[in-house]
């Protein structure tokens, strides 16, 4: 079974302040409608390396970042700032997972030894407090109503995606995991038939549940799908596998519709989708070379196209955007994987 949390953990501006700090803007769309992306370089926490995972409504953003001694630290992004929140007790590793419009940040952290010994937290108000069910392995998502989604350890070695109300109370139990949980409590991941043994590659598909009922969203032809994350709307986005073998980007409202990929990249990836229906993700070559591409009424586009020519980025990964259209993830600067926010912009003349 594939498992997005590997993927995970290694894993505003507007127009006119752009034009202040001196970056040139790239023309994105068409004649009437001029369409454009500010960056802002969220730096690190003393290392070579961060990664945006999730950004609120309110512009806030959390990943992890490589401090001054090499470890990896869970962050808060506000104001400009990058906040080191720090870990549990007892673990020198941290991650930020996501954060909600109340500011709470869930997150992992890891020792060094032994390996994969971990323990969830909440973050809130500099305050981190530790999770309490000892079965959790993993969590990838929280809600507004503090509602989380995760992963969990069973039998040892077997996955089972689980859904979880403040206080630690089980409301989902299925074989495989659950990704992202929207306001209403709707949840999506990737479902298995059997139990999936960690040693295996069971097929797997994506699901949304909601109430008790679980609906299988098929695949776009092939064997495998997963479903990364719904907006309020009830509107699905992740990976399904084509007739071909290669794996898409796919939107789901109803029916599983192929957003295809980038011109000469031949899988795709989605990451994020907000309220308007706007998606992020990545597209990947054969060779494993990735760009970040945002899906807009007019189809799927590369991120490198719609940001300042000449500002040193490469955008490798974006992993959320918000109702406000910022976008955030991970790319190359100066030779060094940074997390970025993308601001839009646009101009009508």
């Amino acid at each position: 079974m594939k498992t997005r949390w590997l993927r995970h953990f290694l894993l505003g501006l507007v127009g006119a302040l752009v034009i202040a700090c001196g970056l040139s803007i790239f023309t994105a769309t068409t004649a009437a409608t001029r369409f454009y992306y500010s960056i802002t370089d969220l730096g690190t926490l003393g290392g070579s390396e961060s990664y945006a995972l999730s950004i609120n409504d309110v512009g806030q953003i959390v990943g992890s970042s490589q401090t001054s001694n090499g470890d990896t630290q869970a962050f808060l992004w506000e104001g400009g700032a990058m906040t080191d929140i720090g870990t549990a007790a007892g673990y020198n590793n941290s991650i930020a997972i996501d954060i909600n419009n109340a500011g709470q940040v869930l997150g992992g952290t890891t020792s060094q030894v032994p390996l994969f010994v971990s323990s969830l937290f909440l973050w809130s108000n500099d305050t981190i407090t530790t999770l309490p069910d000892p079965e959790i392995c993993y969590a990838s998502g929280i809600n507004d109503a503090e509602q989380i989604v995760g992963l969990c350890i069973v039998i040892g070695t077997n996955y089972a995606a689980a859904a979880f109300l403040p206080g630690g109370s089980i409301i989902l139990d299925l074989p495989s995991s659950a990704n992202d949980i929207n306001n209403s409590g709707q949840v999506v991941g990737a479902f298995s038939v059997e139990i999936v043994d960690v040693n295996t590659n069971n097929n797997y598909e994506a699901f949304l549940w909601q109430d008790g009922t679980v609906i299988e969203l098929g695949t776009l032809g092939g064997t495998n799908s997963e479903a990364n994350a719904i907006n309020d709307l009830g509107q699905v986005v992740g990976e399904a596998q084509t007739s071909s073998g290669d794996f898409h980007a796919f939107f789901w409202d109803g029916a599983m519709q192929d957003l295809g990929t980038l011109a000469n990249y031949t899988s795709s990836v989605a990451y994020g989708i907000n309220n308007k229906g706007r998606v992020v993700g990545a597209a990947t070559t054969s060779s494993g070379s990735s760009h970040a591409f945002v899906r807009l009424n007019n189809g799927m586009r590369d991120l490198n196209n719609l940001i300042p020519a000449n500002s040193g980025w490469e955008l490798i990964e974006a992993r959320d955007i918000n109702n406000n259209g910022r976008i955030v993830g991970y790319g190359t600067v100066n030779g060094e994987n940074h997390a970025f926010v993308l601001t839009p912009t646009w101009v009508t003349r």
